[in-house]
């Protein structure tokens, strides 16, 4: 929306509001007027502002707060660029792809945690089975079938 501050009827049929585009434009354009805001792009410090549009308007706040129109084109400037729908695409796939490669990280944690587990599984039952084995024993030093003779000729048997 290019606005001509030498234009003799005015678009929207106000003034001020035509006014205060006309200097949100040059602002946008970096051809200003004002010679504090001239030393301010030079100083690389130049900001698209209600307080800036103003003053490049020459022109009160006050004035500027009636014209809602101007405001709101303001705000949209100063908000920057919006995300396009290409750009959240991209977002959305790599997102995708994060979250596919994390699933499959905990798949294989879980896959991981279940072979453990068998593992342990397989031997407590085996140490249960030798616990019940060696309590079934009457003595567990005692050795069936060898029978060991001592020196002097006794035995337990």
């Amino acid at each position: 929306m290019n606005h001509d501050p030498d234009a003799a009827s005015s678009p929207t049929g106000d003034v001020f509001e035509d006014e205060f585009n006309c200097a949100v434009d040059r602002i946008v354009a970096w051809r200003l007027r004002d010679p504090d805001l001239q030393a301010d792009a030079a100083a690389g410090r130049l900001v698209l502002n209600k307080v800036n549009v103003a003053k490049e308007a020459g022109r009160s706040r006050t004035k500027l707060y009636e014209c809602g129109s101007v405001i709101a084109r303001i705000d949209t400037l100063c908000a920057g660029p919006r995300e396009t729908a290409h750009d959240t695409i991209a977002n959305l796939r790599s997102q995708n792809e994060n979250l596919r490669a994390e699933r499959q990280q905990s798949l294989n944690a879980a896959a991981a945690m279940l072979l453990r587990m068998r593992d342990l599984e397989r031997r407590s039952d085996q140490a249960v089975r030798r616990a019940q084995r060696q309590a079934a024993r009457p003595d567990p030093n005692k050795v069936v079938g060898t029978v060991i003779k001592f020196p002097g000729g006794a035995d337990d048997t």
